[in-house]
């Protein structure tokens, strides 16, 4: 299954309760957190998450004005790194 068709999939059963925007942090921070946890130990993994998740509000939204800025959505990028760590932690 396609991501594309993955994220239509849970938008469709979430019935708007999140907006495509924050899924798509989401996604994104999921798949940061994973890629960037297979070279670097896990709290250095969420520390460039963070500063990803940051850079990107501020020069994309804010400098170069392609969209809001948001606190929630820099949230959103984190929580996936925060999930995967303490199911990391209650399963060991």
């Amino acid at each position: 299954m396609k991501i594309s068709n993955l994220q239509n999939w849970f938008l469709s059963h979430t019935k708007g309760l999140l907006r495509q925007d924050r899924l798509m942090h989401f996604t994104a921070g999921f798949f940061l957190f994973i890629l960037l946890s297979l070279i670097a130990k896990p709290a250095l993994a969420i520390a460039f998450v963070l500063l990803i998740a940051i850079s990107k509000e501020l020069v994309y939204d804010k400098i170069i004005r392609r969209g809001n800025v948001e606190l929630i959505d820099i949230l959103y990028t984190i929580i996936p790194s925060i999930i995967i760590i303490l199911a990391n932690q209650i399963a060991q």
